[in-house]
C-alpha cells in the first residue's frame, strides 16, 4: 500500500510539471526546472538526489563542476542493495533526461537517464544508462544497458553489458561480461567473469576465467583458474585446485575435490565420495 500510494504520488507529480516544460534551442542551463534544452545545456553540478527538475537535454550536457568526489570511496554505497531499496528507488522522479553526450568535470550524481555517452572527471552516479559510461575513478548505476569503463571499478544493481575496470567491478543481476585486474562479483549472472585475483557469484550460468580464484555458490558452465570453488556445479572445472560440494561434469587439476560427484576427475590426486585415487576418478 505505501508503495502504490508513492507511486500514485510521483506520478501526480510527473504529470503536474510535465504540463508547463519550456522549450529552449541553442545554449540554456539545466539548472531551470521543466526545461527541454535541444542544443547544449550547461551548469555547475547536480545536487544528488534532490529536488527533481525535470529537465531534457537533446544534444550535449556540460557540467563544469560536478559532485562526482563525493561518489569515490566507493560507488556502491549508493546503488541498492537488495530488491526492496531498487523498487523503492524506481518510485522516484527522473531529475534529468539526457540524449547524447553528458560532460562533467568531476562526474555527475543525479537521478538521471543517459542515452548516449556521459564521462566523469573522478566518479559519476545515475539511475539508468543507455549507452557508454567512462570515468577515472568509477560509474555507477542502477541500471546499465551497454558499457561502463572504470578506471577504479564499476557498480550497478541490473547490467546488461560490459563492465571493465582496473580493481573491481560489481552488480546484482548481471547479463554479459565482467572484466577488472581485480575481479568481480555479482549476485546472479548469466555471462563471463574474468579477473587477475577473484571472482565472486552466488548464482551463475557461463565462464569464470581467473588467475587466482573463483568462487561460486551454484555454477553451470566453466571455472579456469588456479583455485576453484563451487558448492554446487554442473560443468567444467580446470585448475591447480577443484572443489566442489555436489558436483556434475569433469575436474581437471592437481587436486580434484568432490563430496558428491556424478562425472569424471582427471589430476594428481582425486577425491570423491566413492574412492581417493591418482590421475582418473569416476563415480555415476
Amino acid at each position: 500500500m505505501k508503495l502504490f500510494l508513492t507511486g500514485l504520488v510521483v506520478l501526480f507529480y510527473s504529470f503536474a510539471f510535465a504540463q508547463y516544460e519550456e522549450k529552449h534551442y541553442g545554449i540554456a542551463s539545466f539548472h531551470k526546472k521543466n526545461t527541454h534544452i535541444i542544443g547544449l545545456s550547461v551548469g555547475l553540478w547536480t545536487d544528488g538526489r534532490g529536488v527533481p527538475r525535470f529537465t531534457n537535454t537533446d544534444g550535449v550536457r556540460f557540467e563544469l563542476i560536478g559532485v562526482g568526489a563525493l561518489i569515490f570511496g566507493g560507488p556502491d554505497y549508493i546503488t541498492a542493495e537488495n530488491d526492496s531499496e531498487f523498487t523503492q528507488l524506481k518510485l522516484n522522479p527522473i531529475s534529468e533526461t539526457i540524449k547524447g553526450v553528458n560532460i562533467s568535470g568531476m562526474g555527475t550524481w543525479c537521478d538521471c537517464i543517459v542515452k548516449g555517452l556521459s564521462i566523469g572527471g573522478i566518479s559519476q552516479y545515475f539511475f539508468k544508462v543507455n549507452g557508454l559510461a567512462i570515468s577515472a575513478i568509477g560509474n555507477a548505476s542502477e541500471i546499465s544497458n551497454g558499457v561502463q569503463i572504470g578506471g577504479i571499478g564499476n557498480d550497478t544493481y541490473q547490467m546488461s553489458g560490459i563492465q571493465i575496470a582496473l580493481i573491481r567491478n560489481q552488480s546484482f543481476f548481471s547479463k554479459g561480461v565482467q572484466m577488472a585486474l581485480g575481479g568481480s562479483k555479482s549476485k546472479i549472472i548469466n555471462g563471463v567473469q574474468i579477473g587477475g585475483i577473484a571472482n565472486v557469484a552466488t548464482k551463475m550460468k557461463g565462464l569464470q576465467i581467473n588467475g587466482l580464484f573463483n568462487i561460486t555458490d551454484v555454477m553451470k558452465g566453466v571455472q579456469i583458474g588456479s583455485l576453484n570453488n563451487a558448492d554446487f556445479m554442473k560443468g567444467v572445472q580446470i585448475g591447480a585446485y577443484n572443489h566442489s560440494f555436489d558436483f556434475v561434469g569433469l575436474q581437471i587439476g592437481i587436486l580434484n575435490i568432490a563430496k558428491h560427484l556424478h562425472g569424471v576427475q582427471i589430476g594428481l590426486w582425486n577425491i570423491n565420495e566413492e574412492r581417493n585415487t591418482p590421475f582418473v576418478n569416476w563415480h555415476f
